[in-house]
């Protein structure tokens, strides 16, 4: 699924383009790997990697990569399937939260009250599908522009959000 932090076990190469998600801001960085660091001591050898990426002011800037506490993804289509799944539990979710409300304020007996699980394959195909998935995903380009130009205009304004576990937090953007 995607490559953590573990680089005793993966090796990259100089150039490589790399994906951090970071889950709490809902946002993907690109980072590219510029060095390789050999250290031999009297236990072995160790291999680590210096990252640079673009800071929130446009500089590039180097860090070690095993500082970073996200997921890492080598593969951009491996990452764009894991915020699909992530994306669409979250939906399914809000859903089944509003059927729930549904379920005890309407009528307890209601058949057309049903929820939907989240293992439910016809929820998650619906996305699968050629003739849908296009337009799902200009609509989310389109959402995601939306998003970064409202998160620019908020810049230091504090935000609630909700997490995938129900916790709300309230971040400064």
């Amino acid at each position: 699924m995607s490559q953590t932090n573990d680089i005793e076990k993966t090796s990259y190469k100089i150039g490589q383009v790399l994906y951090v998600f970071d889950e709490n801001r809902v946002s993907v960085k690109p980072i590219r790997v510029v060095e390789e660091v050999q250290t031999k001591t009297i236990k072995g050898t160790e291999t680590s990697y210096i990252v640079e990426f673009i800071d929130k002011n446009g500089s590039k800037k180097k860090i070690d990569l095993s500082k970073i506490t996200q997921e890492i993804y080598q593969n951009p289509k491996k990452l764009k399937d894991f915020m699909v799944k992530k994306a669409t539990e979250s939906m399914i979710n809000i859903v089944n939260a509003a059927v729930d409300i549904a379920d005890k304020t309407f009528n307890e007996s209601d058949p057309h009250i049903v929820k939907i699980n989240v293992s439910d394959r016809s929820a998650v195909d619906v996305l699968n599908k050629p003739p849908q998935l296009s337009s799902f995903e200009n609509r989310v380009k389109t959402a995601s522009s939306a998003i970064s130009e409202h998160i620019k205009a908020a810049e230091n304004e504090l935000v609630t959000v909700t997490l995938p576990d129900g916790t709300k937090a309230r971040v400064q953007i």
